[in-house]
């Protein structure tokens, strides 16, 4: 079947001056898949093993530590090396230079990327195959030691985050990727799942072989340290929605305390609302009254927010009333728990 190739351009973060930054934590790479979209998904596969969405992000602690994020579809899914997830087939493809290199045999790499899901679970690394072409029976092992790790969503959706070294794989600034899902459910016969074809770019690609080297290079892979609490971060991220011209993403915001989620803006009005859905309808939680900050980059905003509530299962969203010159608009706030690696 001939895959559907999307471009995705590199996204940075983008916080003005109002915004409350972690320098020391930044995202240099922070790209997604949308959410539910796939090229095929065999109704036959269990939900247990579908996925939802992909995520790559890179941050500045480790240039060359690309991080990809599997997320399932269903909610407080366990990972585990029971029988039932011995059938698991899970892959992550990466290539390069370009999408269609796979297609026509002539790309530089190809790489297949093999969580050890269904074996020993205190190992947990990845087996990482170097091929020419996609189909190609034959391959080469990489020495490239790689872990995976399980985790979970802000909304509780099952996680497996796989760290990759952009140095030693020798992954380009330019990369193209899709992802496999399938389940044996016969002597040969498996029910899959996989993703479009999508393209990243890394502009920071650079500065990868400097942090592969100043950790030690191949021997720094061995014992990558994801056991740290403080490792762990919850982002927000508010988008546009009713009473917007445009859906558009204004901003993610970052913190090491992963129980209260914070978010700081700036809005035309001096008043806006906290809501909540309850019982399929929205609720007001609390109004916010906006400080006067000349910090606010567009003067036509110049009132700053600094909203905080403990995180919950539930959907959220601002009310920004409207002024003399602009509507009343929704912003609709997510959440998404996420981890920094870094190397012992």
């Amino acid at each position: 079947m001939k895959r559907i190739f999307f471009f995705i351009g590199i996204l940075t973060l983008n916080l003005f001056s109002a915004t409350k930054v972690l320098a020391e934590e930044e995202l240099l790479l922070n790209v997604a898949t949308s959410e539910g979209k796939f090229e095929v998904v065999d109704k036959s596969l269990p939900k247990s093993f579908r996925m939802n969405q992909i995520k790559f992000r890179i941050f500045n602690t480790n240039p060359d530590n690309l991080v990809a994020q599997i997320v399932l579809l269903e909610k407080n899914n366990k990972i585990d090396t029971s029988e039932l997830f011995d059938k698991w087939n899970l892959n992550l493809w990466i290539w390069g230079p370009n999408l269609e290199c796979i297609d026509t045999n002539n790309c530089d790499y190809i790489l297949r990327i093999i969580p050890n899901i269904n074996m020993d679970s205190d190992s947990k690394q990845n087996t990482i195959r170097l091929l020419k072409r996609q189909t190609d029976q034959e391959f080469t092992v990489l020495d490239c030691p790689s872990k995976w790790r399980e985790g979970t969503t802000s909304t509780g959706n099952a996680m497996i985050s796989l760290s990759l070294s952009l140095s030693c794989l020798n992954i380009q600034s330019s990369f193209a990727f899709y992802a496999y899902s399938g389940y044996g459910i016969g002597a040969e016969e498996e029910a899959k799942q996989y993703t479009l074809s999508y393209l990243i770019t890394n502009d920071y690609f650079n500065l990868a072989k400097q942090a592969y080297e100043n950790n030690g290079g191949r021997k720094g892979l061995d014992t990558p340290d994801w056991t740290s609490e403080s490792n762990r971060q919850l982002c927000v991220t508010a988008t546009t929605g009713a009473g917007y011209a445009k859906k558009v993403s204004i901003d993610e915001q970052c913190s090491d305390d992963t129980k209260t989620w914070q978010y700081t803006y700036c809005g035309v009005h001096p008043k806006s609302d906290l809501e909540v859905m309850t019982s399929k309808k929205w609720k007001k939680v609390k109004t916010y009254i906006g400080i006067m900050n000349k910090n606010c980059l567009d003067s036509s905003s110049p009132y700053e927010y600094n909203f905080s509530r403990q995180l919950e299962l539930e959907k959220v969203r601002i009310k920004n009333y409207g002024s003399s010159k602009f509507k009343t608009g929704y912003l609709n706030v997510g959440f998404d728990i996420k981890y920094v690696p870094t190397l012992r």
